[in-house]
């Protein structure tokens, strides 16, 4: 469900200027809307509403030591392979 914020509570949420609220909107970075009350025109930015997280994530299961040293080898040796390839393009 979207949300409507004005552009100073918007400006406020995100800790930005009001000015640079509006500029968002009338760029169409953020979706806005303008509605018309007790006859002046008013600009609602639309924010995605946060939703709270029911469940919790699932924790990672323990490793042993030996095997999260040999996970944390695995990974390292595929940066490295990574690093190497990206090294070769850069040439």
């Amino acid at each position: 469900m979207m949300e409507r914020l004005t552009a100073r509570q918007y400006a406020k949420k995100h800790k930005i200027s009001i000015y640079n609220a509006i500029k968002l909107a009338r760029t169409g970075q953020v979706p806005s809307e303008t509605v018309e009350e007790n006859g002046k025109e008013v600009l609602y930015l639309l924010e995605q509403a946060e939703t709270p997280q029911t469940a919790a994530p699932e924790p990672e299961p323990k490793l042993t030591p030996e095997e999260e040293i040999k996970m944390l080898r695995e990974e390292n040796q595929r940066l490295n392979e990574e690093l190497a390839q990206c090294r070769k393009k850069a040439k």
